[in-house]
């Protein structure tokens, strides 16, 4: 699991993460802005019988923090380093908002 803290309203930060995981050709299978979360998936790759991604906000007054985790969907044991790779894209893209 990989956490973020942004400095950024929960709302904005939530609206940007919707929109990194659909630039990056994940798909939104759940949301819930009043309950805070929002659950991907990746489909099916050489290294992958596709991934679920997790993303938790927790929110105190304009800062938010980001929990992501990323797993293998099935009985995947290894993944070869897909879920760390999602995990740091989705970190990296967040991470412009502190620049």
């Amino acid at each position: 699991m990989t956490e973020i803290e942004i400095n950024y309203p929960y709302s904005t930060v939530f609206d940007s993460t919707i929109n990194i995981l659909r630039d990056n050709d994940f798909e939104i299978k759940d949301s819930n802005k009043d309950d805070k979360f929002i659950i991907a998936t990746k489909d099916v790759s050489l290294l992958s019988y596709g991934e679920t991604i997790e993303i938790s906000f927790r929110t105190t007054n304009n800062t938010t923090l980001v929990s992501i985790h990323s797993f293998s969907k099935g009985l995947q044991i290894i993944d070869w380093g897909t879920n760390d790779k999602n995990e740091k894209l989705i970190y990296n893209e967040l991470k412009k908002f502190r620049a």
